[in-house]
């Protein structure tokens, strides 16, 4: 990871966010990963982390702004795209939700959480048959080990 500037040496930013998310901290954390300017390589994880940073502190806009940054550098990214999924289902936009957590399946056919997510989903939009299969195959990943 390459840092701004002024900002502290790489190891001990990133220990410092760990200690401030342990803490119950995400603000402090928030504002000392703004600091990090990720390489290529980095720069799905520290989207996602900065995106759970700002959905603790309830700012979604921001959230879905950093998975979105995630998703235009690797659109095929099953963490990036479940994560985002989620988002738009507590914001009530279940056709975007329906359409992340696919994409999700897509790129990692025994991803647990997909497939329960978008039970949820298929739930509300009146999906009943689709729902039912998804968690079927949610209940035999479980049984198989998955998580």
């Amino acid at each position: 990871v390459e840092v701004q500037s002024g900002a502290s040496e790489t190891p001990e930013m990133v220990q410092r966010v760990g200690a401030e998310i342990s803490m119950g901290n995400p603000r402090e954390a928030l504002e000392i990963i703004s600091h990090v300017v990720p390489t290529t390589a980095e720069v799905i994880d520290v989207s996602i982390i900065r995106s759970d940073l700002h959905l603790q502190v309830d700012e979604h806009d921001d959230a879905l702004a950093a998975l979105d940054h995630a998703i235009s550098h690797e659109p095929e990214n099953g963490l990036a795209r479940l994560k985002r999924g989620y988002l738009y289902f507590l914001l009530d936009r279940l056709d975007d939700a329906e359409v992340d957590f696919e994409a999700a399946l897509e790129a990692e056919p025994n991803f647990v959480q997909a497939w329960r997510w978008r039970a949820s989903v298929r739930t509300l939009k009146g999906n009943t048959t689709g729902a039912v299969d998804d968690l079927e195959m949610f209940r035999r990943l479980c049984l198989d080990g998955h998580d």
